[in-house]
């Protein structure tokens, strides 16, 4: 794509700086400086302020090609079809109106088109309309801005976690952006308050599974966990997560991680997250209830595992590392074997699989609402999960 943009000269010793920092992560080989932009965004400044870039592959002879960030607006004028362009590098001010001929950019067209049908159909407007209305070309806008920030999380994501499968983000349902207030973490947070032992505890058994020791192993001791509380699109679940792979019975899919906080803050901070509807304290009472994982701030993927009265996943204690015993990993195991394309939940309300004969005192009610004895009297909260055996409410 070419075209005959004015360049504006108020980025040159940004450009050069930014191209600095790239040399010098290259000289220094396994340290690396990270940049404010992108690799496209300093290949289009580089273009506009005509700078030629061996490491960004801009020449001479490239000068004048534009990249099209996104589409943001349409009309057809006779036949004609024309596209309100956003060009990459360049401010919003600087869009052009260009023909459809003169897009190279097949993905992004198709993927307009879908927006402009959604918008349509939401406005109650022709499916063949030549123009956009303001508020359907509102909403084509805003969704191309939450597809690239959506893109920006996800590559963000992966550059962060440390398994080998990667992670799709993909919001079909609302105009929900990222959630601004929350940090990619690939272990435990130890919060304020907590200290962990470094002595390991062993076990003596022959087979941990199928002859477990003094209740070493979480699916045979005396002990009970209980996730507090709910998380929350169109049918009010808010994020989920599925698999874009099938997942055998028994297998490990992940971990849940956060911050470690002590029992005392835990509490605080339930009262908090009653209020605004959604927690993700989980506690940690393996043997002494002591500390609690926060996953609101702080978390991996399975912070945006919903909850399911008929999941896919189940919950176990595992030890990993460290074996202080207050401070048991939470590893999420598939139940059953999981289709690809299929959303992965657990039981918010941790209910006993008689299979796997859990232990007897585990307390599965202790996140109910309004129960005598337990930390703290949670509001009852209606369950969404729309399974046939759905209890109707969380807790």
């Amino acid at each position: 794509m070419r075209s005959t943009f004015r360049p504006i000269s108020n980025v040159h010793a940004s450009v050069r700086l930014q191209l600095q920092k790239e040399n010098m992560a290259q000289c220094l080989k396994d340290c690396w400086i990270p940049c404010k932009l992108s690799w496209d965004d300093l290949q289009a400044l580089c273009r506009r302020q005509r700078l030629v870039c061996k490491q960004l592959h801009v020449s001479k002879n490239n000068f004048n090609e534009y990249v099209v960030e996104y589409l943001c607006n349409y009309r057809k004028i006779k036949d004609r079809e024309f596209f309100l362009v956003k060009w990459k590098g360049y401010t919003e001010a600087e869009n052009t109106w260009e023909p459809h001929r003169n897009l190279k950019c097949p993905k992004i067209l198709k993927q307009f088109r879908l927006d402009m049908r959604l918008a349509l159909l939401l406005a109650n407007k022709p499916l063949d309309s030549t123009s956009l209305d303001a508020s359907s070309a509102f909403f084509v806008l805003q969704k191309a801005k939450q597809r690239q920030k959506l893109r920006r999380w996800e590559d963000q994501l992966n550059q962060k976690c440390k398994h080998k499968g990667r992670m799709f983000v993909l919001n079909e349902v609302d105009l929900d952006i990222p959630p601004k207030d929350f940090t990619y973490i690939t272990d435990y947070k130890l919060g304020e308050g907590v200290k962990v032992s470094q002595t390991a505890v062993g076990c003596k058994c022959a087979d941990c599974v199928k002859e477990p020791t003094n209740g070493c192993c979480a699916g045979a001791s005396e002990h009970r966990m209980a996730y507090n509380d709910s998380r929350q699109t169109a049918n009010g679940r808010g994020w989920g997560v599925r698999t874009l792979q099938m997942i055998k019975k028994n297998a490990f899919v992940m971990e849940y991680l956060g911050e470690i906080i002590t029992s005392e803050e835990a509490e605080r901070r339930g009262e908090t997250y009653d209020k605004q509807g959604a927690t993700y304290l989980f506690d940690l009472d393996y043997v002494d209830d002591v500390y609690t994982v926060d996953a609101a701030r702080y978390g991996n993927i399975s912070h945006f595992v919903n909850h399911s009265c008929d999941p896919n996943l189940q919950v176990y204690n595992v030890f990993i590392d460290n074996l202080d015993e207050r401070l048991p990993r939470i590893a999420f195991f598939a139940i059953r074997a999981i289709k690809s394309g299929e959303e992965l939940t657990f039981d918010y309300k941790m209910t006993i699989d008689p299979v796997v004969a859990e232990s007897k005192r585990m307390d599965t009610n202790f996140s109910l609402a309004e129960i005598q004895g337990t930390p703290t009297q949670r509001m009852r909260m209606e369950c969404k999960c729309g399974v046939e055996k759905c209890r109707k409410f969380l807790f």
